[in-house]
């Protein structure tokens, strides 16, 4: 139960978020929100105080207070700032966070917060901003057979730090849409299916349907990085050398290549946003994790089916994991409040919670037996993929992460021998790691 400082405070943030108090307005008199709250002058005054030393607000002399224009981009202390703000589960969650744990709140318009849950990608790229969370993990110790521990491979550094603790992950299989399958008298992939399979599914759904409906084809790393690692490529050795401009890689890259072109798709245009959230009614595939399966529940879409990846000629049976990860800022100076984040989220009752709503596999093991359905193969799919899921991509910094990101689809929207240009851009990620260890020894 939250006392009344805490929920006038969670008022005005409320109002705030929803734009009742947007940007640069004026709040109401402190009087006005006595009437409204129910509060005390001095509980509100208090409240409004504690806004303005988090930069929310601020307090000018004989004209009032008002909203900051920058407020979402301040770190408050008890904010938890999930990655998707639209993820179809957060409404179960808040009802169960305010009861269980009211000391944390949930934002809504925040880009960041003390605790966080974040995706791979993103954690990896910036794990410096986050404290280490080993000694947490370790008070689980006696418990730490219930949770599964591949996942947590790729989220530690060399000296045994843990920047982000799994709270879901998934290996990422392909989705098939039978309705769109059977309209264009295609039957459902066999579970040895090959690239060369891929490739006539699509060209015989070209007569059928729009063919950048085809499959959820995108510039970013979770699609491409499922055919590098399809094809036995990686972009680190063991020692963390680049070796991305290895025959696999540019294998999987000239087939990306011959993908996009097959799709038709256009060059990108300045100012283009990605479609947000596709969902498997859109497409005849899709290259996903589970995490769809919870929007298509929501959806109430189950005409759908899985496979595994394609196998590739001279390939492996590796695929990209998804995960999504607990992690707290290193600003954070209330370590019992940070304990009770992590023991929360992976309380049984929490991954009980999402496993329910079928949202990825969660990482303790008895929620995650609970929300497989071990007659249903589309589900069965994700505990056998799941031991040959990787996050080797391992983009330590930002800077590393986007010359990788920005350069490898470059490449495949390029006509330039593709060989060529992965060797200039290994080189060019090379140079900015050399660059970023001196200055880590300066």
């Amino acid at each position: 139960m939250k006392d009344k400082f805490s929920r006038v405070r969670e008022y005005i943030l409320d109002k705030i978020e929803n734009k009742a108090y947007p940007a640069n307005s004026k709040l109401p008199a402190s009087r006005e929100l006595c009437k409204e709250t129910g509060a005390s002058f001095a509980i509100v005054q208090h409240a409004v105080s504690s806004l303005e030393y988090d930069g929310i607000v601020e307090c000018k002399p004989r004209l009032g207070t008002y909203v900051r224009n920058n407020c979402f981009e301040r770190i408050v202390k008890n904010h938890l700032v999930v990655f998707n703000r639209f993820l179809p589960w957060l409404d179960g969650f808040e009802p169960l966070l305010e009861k269980r744990l009211p000391e944390i709140r949930l934002c809504q318009e925040f880009t960041a917060g003390m605790f966080e849950l974040r995706t791979t990608q993103y954690l990896q790229q910036h794990r410096n901003e986050y404290m280490d969370l080993s000694e947490f993990w370790k008070s689980f110790n006696g418990e730490r057979d219930n949770f599964f521990q591949r996942p947590f491979v790729g989220f530690s550094n060399p000296d045994g730090t843990l920047f982000g603790i799994p709270f879901i992950f998934s290996p990422r299989v392909m989705f098939y849409n039978k309705t769109i399958l059977k309209k264009a008298n295609l039957p459902e992939p066999a579970p040895t299916w090959t690239l060369d399979d891929l490739w006539d599914y699509m060209t015989r759904l070209k007569k059928h349907v729009p063919p950048c409906t085809i499959i959820n084809y995108s510039d970013d790393p979770h699609f491409w990085l499922s055919f590098i690692f399809r094809a036995g490529g990686r972009f680190f050795d063991e020692n963390n050398e680049v070796c991305f401009d290895s025959a696999p890689v540019i294998k999987s890259l000239e087939i990306l290549r011959q993908l996009r072109s097959l799709l038709e798709l256009p060059p990108p245009q300045p100012g283009d946003l990605p479609k947000y959230n596709p969902t498997l009614e859109d497409y005849a595939f899709m290259i996903d994790a589970r995490e769809i399966v919870c929007r298509m529940k929501h959806n109430h879409f189950n005409d759908y089916g899985t496979v595994s990846i394609p196998h590739f000629p001279d390939g492996c049976l590796s695929m990209a994991q998804a995960t999504d990860l607990l992690c707290i800022r290193k600003e954070c100076a209330d370590n019992k409040l940070a304990a009770k984040y992590i023991e929360f989220m992976l309380s049984e009752e929490v991954q009980d919670f999402i496993g329910s709503e079928c949202y990825g596999i969660p990482i303790r093991k008895s929620s995650a037996l609970k929300s497989i359905n071990s007659e249903d193969p589309r589900d069965i799919i994700f505990l056998t993929e799941m031991n040959y899921m990787s996050t080797a991509f391992n983009f330590s910094t930002v800077e590393i992460g986007q010359a990788a990101q920005l350069g490898i689809a470059q490449i495949i929207r390029g006509t330039a021998p593709i060989a060529q240009s992965v060797k200039d851009l290994a080189f060019a990620i090379k140079t900015i790691m050399d660059i970023q260890k001196n200055e880590i020894k300066k």
